[in-house]
């Protein structure tokens, strides 16, 4: 499977936004590091009402959208839609780039971050979903990571490349089904205890890769169709706004039962739904 080539005014676009991500990313970490040592945890909002700061609801959003994009990519690759080619690896990069950013973030929660290195794979925690959810992400990467040198070096169809596209599904939606559980299991957090959240967290996952998928696609042909090549913009006008309309109708459905079940009941933290 072959891809298109970008011409050079798309090529130095692209770079040029890549260079201003890059500048923007040293002053926001810049900004974070300020602040995280002049004012400590309370930084990211972080207290005894709110446990959770603002660093586990961004791992959460990024490895969430990680996850969605594989789903995107896999539509060819372990499903054989050929459509869906034009942005596979597109997908598969963002898919690296924004796990990896997901764990970036989680590494600012925790107090000893290096910790994991030695802990994850030598504690053997097998009782904890937390455990098992660092084991199967870091298989999820591993196999990520293969699968793009596998297209990058330009085997898309050989039963290996297929294999490891194939490994790499299952293996995130292991990892984020019990990123779901972690949250669903917590009993003592009413608004996240619920048997459902790890396929609430699947499909929201699916969203937010669609979501990603088109935005960047139309960022690399500076947001114009007639920049695309013909398998791309039929792509973009056909059948990914029906998988983004489609993804959320069904996040739609499962936000708003939701909140029904949360206003009707009277246990004890679900006040919360009155203040959405």
């Amino acid at each position: 499977m072959t891809t298109q080539s970008m011409t050079a005014p798309q090529q130095g676009s692209a770079t040029m936004l890549l260079g201003l991500g890059a500048i923007g990313l040293v002053v926001s970490l810049g900004i974070v590091l300020f602040n995280l040592m002049s004012e400590g945890h309370r930084a990211f909002g972080t207290s005894s009402l709110l446990p959770w700061g603002l660093p586990v609801s961004t791992y959460v959003f990024f490895v969430l959208t990680s996850t969605g994009l594989t789903f995107v990519a896999s539509l060819a690759m372990v499903f054989g839609i050929n459509g869906f080619y034009p942005i596979a690896k597109r997908c598969i990069w963002l898919a690296a780039a924004t796990l990896i950013a997901g764990f970036a973030s989680l590494a600012m929660e925790i107090g000893h971050p290096f910790r994991m290195l030695w802990a994850l794979p030598f504690s053997f925690q097998v009782v904890s979903a937390m455990w098992w959810m660092g084991v199967f992400y870091t298989i999820y990467l591993i196999l990520l990571l293969l699968k793009f040198q596998r297209i990058n070096a330009g085997d898309w169809d050989s039963g290996a490349s297929r294999n490891l596209g194939i490994a790499s599904f299952v293996s995130v939606v292991l990892a984020h089904g019990t990123l779901g559980l972690v949250f669903g299991m917590m009993a003592m957090r009413p608004f996240w205890y619920d048997g459902l959240v790890p396929m609430y967290f699947l499909v929201t996952a699916a969203l937010s890769g669609a979501a990603f998928a088109i935005l960047f696609t139309y960022l690399a042909y500076g947001f114009s169709q007639d920049n695309m090549p013909a398998d791309t913009r039929a792509l973009m006008v056909g059948a990914m706004p029906k998988v983004f309309a489609a993804t959320i109708g069904i996040a739609g459905l499962f936000v708003i039962f939701r909140t029904i079940s949360g206003l009707w009941s009277n246990l004890e933290g679900l006040e919360v739904f009155w203040m959405q």
